[in-house]
């Protein structure tokens, strides 16, 4: 049956467009109806409430699309003169068809907002409700949007009457439509409105009237609202993108627990030594016993698992094999959290090649906050547009595949205040499996509201949580152990015949716990004891908390060592040489041979022109990374760094934290910059890490570096240093004062198991209990039980200044492809620039903007813009071209000139 207005013309949602034909709107809502209520999980405890309900709000979301106004505004080349928003009357029939149908004010609440802001971003809700619908009751404004969707209604009675009486029978009753011009009354009087309100407010002062208030709304409104809101975004996204419903990219494959425990029985092979041969026999024992313990944990009354594992111990596997197990058991999706887009290349390596798949197919999906499309948040008044994204984009914010690997921030963030394409993912987590990886290293204002937002993922969207690491954190109040400490020493006895051996020895430098700037370790004087060691003889890993430290620690490290012998073998310079004009995006680390993911014969060939150097210079080598070196290259390089680390070579990384978690990596001596205590232990993980140096132990020295250059903070403290007006505590003191104890008990040298139980749980315990213990006056989570979005929305896990994002061409393909994205733009090929950007992605390199009138400033700004439109003249893209100044092979992008607050990453 074809709808029409009054003039004969059909009533659409969406144009027809290339390859697309057009959208009946009665198609498009019942469509997004249906679509929206299949997102609730079938296991959910509120499916019976929300299924319903969701499928309202599907029916009202569009429906102010049947306007004349809307239909020529969406017909090409015809004039418009009325208002063409659609979600301000959408929100007011949503609003009526949860009432009409019995659902409760928190429902009620959690439904218009939904609809209200199906174009845009999580609202405060107290504040929006307050603007939208009071305001406008109380002084009606002829321009405001409220008011003009209460004459839109009238115009659709006018012009679409049939239409919006077949809608509302479907929703409601036969005649609910008439009952809804009455609610809705006209601009001096619309009982809608004061029914809004007085769900939302209450009634106070002498005249006793009506108030919108902050306490009416809190956490069970808002986790209802993020549940209907990100079921209706997707529906409505996907719905007019033409994706069918059973397209299989909606529903995705998923990974194969069978090939997991295929690959993890070929694991093992030849070993080092018999202290290997022991570790893989642990390794076995857990993995046996993770499937049985899945089960019990499955039958017990929790939702959240922990699995706390050493340094080694085959961590990464267990944990799927874990999250695989749940979701056998209960056919949802797994979603693999870490905490930096450092270590996602490196766990994205390993999942291809266990499940033999790759992120272009149906079964992965790597996502995170770096690889977001550019999108700008419409603003409150702003009129709505269904916004173009490819449809690989929007499957790819949607999490469809059937396991996802992401950030903490793309996780996290979009749990807590999502924005509006952040939203699309929420419906992928209904009854899925959350593993997070490395909960340690959330920053600790977040510790507060991630326990809510855990909570929330459990109970709202029936989600199985996993928590694991090495160093367990206190982030919730109960958890089930899939393996405890003691059955753990009962593996390693059994396996080493006896307790397990040391792996590291930790060393604690005269300058480790000193609190004075002038006591700390000069960066020239830690490069020599850093030369000295290289030289040597031993593979060497120097962890460093700034960029800028991580520079002069080099440059200073290049220097010593030309004392010993000639200048130091730059890995990177020897990669640098071996690029390839007409590629993109670097060299590849691993390549498909039989398919197999296997080391490429690129890989292959640097670190053999490495080792030839070695040897005919009779020198050292070494590699420098940080975020300025790009994301491919990183990639790369510390895959080379890998080979070379397990070679008898002289061999040093320099680096910041973005080796220190989830990196697979070796070495035999470590140092650390101090910081907290759980990134001393996770930085010891790289160091012996397989007992590969058996009998003898690794040895990781804890230094404190002073101020690089002319600052008087040193990096620890820059970079750790508390909030205090966020209630932060001070991860450093605590540090400090375990290791002051552990000093005091064993000296400055002890045996890793010292730290890495009774010391970690004491410090995890004091931190924790500090954390929580003013977890009533975090803001987030005051925001959180006030369903205040817009304050989530605008907090992020990492300190986001504005940045200025750097395209870093160094082959001509890279250059060529980055000056294509502005015509295309011109020409609205959106797909194809979609198609860029993604393609572009791994040479992006974030840059903060430099303080105005510096060198720096002038040095990044000048550069070359992705898009030279008038409009999008500050638009942060640059291209930066390799042989510019401002790149170097060795230290990538270095602008000049900043301070030490802008290196901190």
């Amino acid at each position: 049956m074809t709808r029409t207005l009054d003039s004969g013309r059909e009533i659409l949602s969406h144009p027809s467009e290339i390859n697309q034909n057009k959208k009946p709107l009665w198609n498009h809502l019942t469509g997004v109806s249906e679509r929206a209520a299949a997102a609730i999980s079938e296991h959910s405890r509120f499916r019976e409430s929300l299924v319903d309900a969701e499928k309202l709000l599907g029916l009202a979301h569009d429906f102010a699309k049947a306007t004349p106004a809307f239909q020529q505004y969406i017909r090409p080349n015809e004039s418009h003169d009325s208002p063409k928003h659609h979600a301000r009357l959408g929100s007011l029939v949503a609003y009526f068809f949860l009432q009409q149908n019995g659902y409760d004010r928190e429902t009620r609440l959690a439904g218009v907002l939904a609809v209200a802001k199906h174009h845009g971003d999580v609202p405060d809700a107290a504040g929006y409700i307050r603007r939208t619908f009071d305001e406008p009751r109380i002084n009606p404004v002829g321009s405001n949007q409220t008011i003009q969707a209460i004459e839109q209604a009238k115009t659709i009675d006018d012009h679409a009457e049939t239409f919006a009486r077949d809608l509302f029978r479907e929703a409601v009753f036969e005649g609910a439509w008439d009952n809804f011009l009455e609610k809705i009354g006209d601009s001096s009087d619309s009982p809608i409105l004061t029914d809004i309100i007085e769900d939302a407010g209450e009634r106070g002062g002498l005249a006793g009237e009506l108030e919108v208030k902050n306490t009416r709304f809190d956490e069970s409104i808002y986790t209802r609202y993020l549940v209907l809101f990100g079921s209706l975004t997707f529906a409505d996204k996907t719905d007019a993108a033409r994706i069918d419903t059973d397209d299989s990219r909606l529903w995705g494959e998923y990974p194969s627990l069978d090939k997991l425990e295929t690959h993890l029985n070929e694991l093992g092979g030849e070993t080092q030594n018999d202290i290997e041969t022991q570790l893989n026999e642990v390794r076995a024992e857990v993995q046996n016993e993770i499937p049985r313990q899945t089960r019990g944990f499955l039958e017990s009354n929790q939702s959240v698992a922990t699995l706390t594992l050493p340094t080694g111990y085959g961590k990464t596997f267990a944990g799927l094999l874990a999250g695989l197990t749940l979701c056998d058991e209960r056919d949802g999706r797994l979603v693999y959290a870490l905490p930096f887009t450092s270590i996602i290349d490196q766990t994205s390596g390993t999942l291809q090649e266990v499940f033999e798949t790759d992120p272009s197919d149906n079964l992965l999906t790597v996502h995170h906050h770096l690889a977001e499309t550019r999108t700008d948040t419409e603003s409150e008044e702003e009129e709505e547009t269904d916004e173009h994204a490819s449809h690989e984009v929007l499957l790819a914010e949607s999490w469809r595949t059937g396991l996802t690997l992401t950030t903490f921030v793309q996780l996290f963030e979009s749990l807590a205040g999502p924005r509006n394409g952040q939203s699309l993912k929420l419906s992928a987590l209904q009854g899925s499996t959350v593993i997070i990886d490395e909960p340690q290293a959330i920053p600790q204002h977040w510790w507060p509201i991630i326990r809510k937002l855990i909570d929330m993922l459990t109970e709202r969207f029936d989600a199985q949580v996993l928590l694991m690491t090495a160093t367990q954190p206190s982030l919730v109040e109960d958890s089930f152990e899939l393996i405890s400490s003691e059955r753990l020493l009962e593996i390693e006895q059994s396996a080493f015949s006896g307790d397990p051996p040391s792996r590291v020895q930790y060393q604690l430098h005269p300058t480790a716990l000193v609190t004075e700037n002038e006591d700390q370790l000069s960066h020239l004087d830690a490069a020599r004891l850093l030369a000295e060691t290289v030289v040597s003889g031993d593979t060497t890993l120097a962890i460093c908390n700034t960029i800028e430290s991580t520079r002069i620690l080099t440059r200073e490290f290049i220097d010593s060592t030309s004392e010993y012998e000639t200048d130091p073998i730059s890995v990177s310079e020897v990669y640098a040489e071996q690029l390839d004009e007409d590629e993109i995006g670097g060299l590849s680390a691993t390549k498909e041979y039989d398919g197999k993911q296997r080391p490429s014969i690129e890989r292959g060939r640097l670190v053999r022109a490495v080792v030839e150097e070695l040897r005919i210079k009779d020198t050292a080598t070494y590699l420098h990374l940080t975020t300025r070196v790009r994301p491919c290259d990183r990639q790369f390089l510390l895959a080379v760094a890998n080979d070379l680390a397990g070679m008898d070579i002289p061999f040093a990384l320099i680096s910041t934290q973005l080796v220190e978690a989830g990196v697979d990596i070796s070495f035999d001596t470590v140092f650390r910059d101090f910081a907290p205590l759980d990134s001393i232990v996770q930085a010891a993980g790289r160091c012996n890490r397989s007992y590969e140096r058996a009998p003898e132990t690794g040895v990781t020295t804890v230094w404190q570096l002073e101020p690089p250059g002319e600052g008087n903070t040193s990096p620890s403290t820059a970079v750790y240093a508390p909030n205090r007006n966020r209630g932060e505590t001070d991860l450093l003191m605590h540090t400090r004062s375990v290791l002051e104890t552990v000093q005091s008990e064993h000296g400055t040298a002890f045996a890793d198991e010292v730290l890495a139980k009774d010391a970690i749980e004491r410090y995890h315990d004091t931190v924790g209990e500090r954390v929580h213990s003013v977890s009533e006056s975090n803001d987030l989570v005051t925001a959180f039980e006030q369903a205040d979005g817009k304050t989530l929305c605008e907090a992020s896990l990492i300190e986001r200044r504005q940045s200025v994002e750097v395209y870093v061409c160094r082959t001509r393909e890279e250059h060529d492809s980055a000056t294509t994205i502005e015509p295309l733009m011109k020409e609205r090929k959106f797909d194809e620039v979609d198609s860029k950007r993604d393609e572009l992605a791994s040479i992006r390199v974030s840059i903060p903007v430099p303080r105005a009138n510096t060198d720096a400033a002038s040095g990044i700004l000048s550069l070359e813009p992705l898009i030279d439109e008038e409009e999008k003249r500050h638009d942060p893209e640059r291209i930066l071209h390799a042989s510019n100044s401002i790149f170097d092979p060795e230290f990538g992008v270095q602008p000049s000139e900043y301070g030490v607050e802008d290196r901190f990453f």
